[in-house]
């Protein structure tokens, strides 16, 4: 008889990680170009002792000096930073978030949600995610470069935000997805862009006013009713990035829509405040 291995749990070595982790504390390293003046250092020693050269060992005084002069420096530039506030806007997976902050010339921020696992940021200014959802970021990492840019010193700050990432707009031509209505169209082609020049009155005003995008109203706004989402307690991934277009094609067009959960449809929406409160439910 076959005995069942067990999984091994190795979430202790994440937990162990996270308490030397410590919060606001400056943390120095070396850079590759930073070794690599730490190896010349390390080479003109050895051959100052074993040739007797003063000339040399001087030279490599010299550069221990400045190693460390600059090591200091690095230091109390990583000690200055401070965090007000940060933020990163609610966006698309696989699409860039943009990070909102009051650092100034950092390198890189990583983000550890409650599970502590990490998010990095490579130019600290956006973020982007390949996986829908709501990720709770509990520490940030902040990482500067200084001492003529030969030490990477950094910094975690406890922080408490959501960064809500929403599902990869696609449209898969699931018909299932949405209460059928009159005069329902989800390539959108009631609304055609502005090609040629036309009476002003043919413009809708509104909605360039939203998304600064000249459109006709190629139909009476009467007559283009408001789309019908059902939501349901389980929606696959396809019907998740389905209704993520459809509704971000609403919202950015001012085309009204409606929710039915439970046999009750709310609306009709439109507001900047509902598109988020109901894209957020799509990441979860």
């Amino acid at each position: 008889m076959v005995e069942k291995i067990k999984k091994i749990n190795f979430s202790w070595i994440r937990n162990f990680k996270n308490t030397l982790r410590k919060p606001n504390v400056v943390y120095l390293s070396p850079n590759n170009l930073g070794r690599y003046y730490i190896g010349v250092w390390i080479i003109s020693l050895l051959m100052a002792l074993g040739y007797g050269n003063n000339l040399i060992l001087l030279f490599s005084f010299f550069i221990f000096i400045s190693l460390c002069w600059w090591a200091i420096s690095a230091h109390f530039l990583g000690k200055e930073l401070k965090c007000d506030f940060i933020w990163v806007e609610d966006g698309f997976n696989r699409e860039n978030q943009m990070i909102h902050h009051s650092f100034e010339n950092i390198k890189e921020i990583l983000f550890y949600d409650d599970n502590y696992f990490a998010y990095k940021s490579d130019d600290a200014q956006s973020i982007r995610l390949e996986k829908r959802g709501r990720y709770h970021i509990k520490k940030i990492k902040v990482l500067i470069e200084g001492g003529m840019n030969l030490y990477h010193s950094w910094k975690y700050f406890d922080v408490d935000f959501f960064i809500y990432t929403y599902p990869e707009k696609k449209i898969h031509g699931l018909n299932t997805l949405f209460v059928p209505s009159p005069n329902q169209y989800t390539d959108f082609d009631q609304i055609k862009p502005i090609t040629e020049l036309i009476m002003n009155n043919k413009i809708d005003w509104k909605r360039w006013s939203r998304n600064n995008q000249l459109v006709e109203i190629a139909q009476s706004r009467e007559m283009i009713q408001p789309l019908i989402f059902e939501r349901k307690n389980h929606l696959s991934e396809l019907e998740r990035s389905h209704q993520s277009y459809l509704l971000e094609k609403s919202y950015q067009l001012a085309i009204p829509w409606m929710i039915k959960r439970d046999g009750v449809t709310l609306g009709p929406f439109k507001s900047p405040q509902d598109y988020q409160k109901y894209m957020r439910e799509l990441c979860i």
